[in-house]
């Protein structure tokens, strides 16, 4: 039988006075029952220094918990995007990076989001193209824990959490952006590429406009 993975995850979850806190977050301190070693940065103490300087610390998972617009994560004291965070994610290169955060994989007008970002620094990322409910967040992140804990890629983790939180809610709005050079299978960027197109097509208005954004989107991802 082959050994857990060893894990060190380090927990992000900024509160702020204008937004009432995630419910679900201080449940995530449960990992530490499956053997992981979490950092947690999360309540006042989450300001952009002390994100920043955890950040350079080196740990295996990122889980970023709070809440997020187009390209855009809240801070305590204000926000952060997703270029800024690529940024500091290159220092140490985690193995996989979650951003549970709404729109967290949503792309703005320039067809950019926080996950490409990320993936674009080689890092595999999960994000939030919707609302999320607590439960199904919770128990996504509890579950893909537990699955690269397996030794599973992030691909076959992605697919276990997703199947384990189903029954608690719509988990259709999470997705997986894998890393630019972690080598993933065509298969798995032209899924990114389909959805990204499907959820999009309500708002083309012609074949030709929806050629333009294949295009622009698929320079994105070589």
């Amino acid at each position: 039988m082959a050994d857990m993975v060893k894990l060190r995850v380090l927990l992000i979850a900024p509160e702020h006075s204008d937004f009432a806190p995630l419910a679900w977050v201080k449940e995530l301190a449960g990992l530490t029952a499956l053997g992981v070693e979490l950092v947690f940065v999360g309540a006042d103490q989450a300001t952009l220094n002390q994100i920043g300087a955890r950040l350079h610390e080196p740990y295996d998972m990122l889980i970023w918990a709070g809440h997020g617009a187009d390209d855009q994560l809240l801070t305590t004291d204000g926000l952060v995007d997703g270029n800024w965070l690529a940024a500091q994610l290159r220092t140490v290169h985690p193995r996989v990076v979650l951003i549970m955060a709404c729109m967290s994989a949503d792309l703005d007008d320039n067809l950019d989001s926080i996950t490409r970002a990320i993936s674009d620094a080689g890092i595999d990322c999960i994000g939030v193209r919707a609302q999320i409910e607590d439960h199904v967040a919770r128990v996504f992140a509890r579950e893909f824990v537990r699955a690269t804990m397996a030794n599973s890629n992030a691909s076959q983790a992605t697919r276990i959490a997703l199947s384990m939180a189903r029954p608690y809610g719509a988990v259709k709005g999470i997705d997986l952006v894998p890393g630019a050079s972690n080598g993933y299978l065509l298969s798995d960027r032209l899924a990114t590429l389909e959805r990204t197109v499907a959820r999009m097509d309500g708002q083309i208005a012609s074949n030709s406009m929806k050629l333009d954004l294949v295009l622009m989107i698929l320079q994105k991802q070589v």
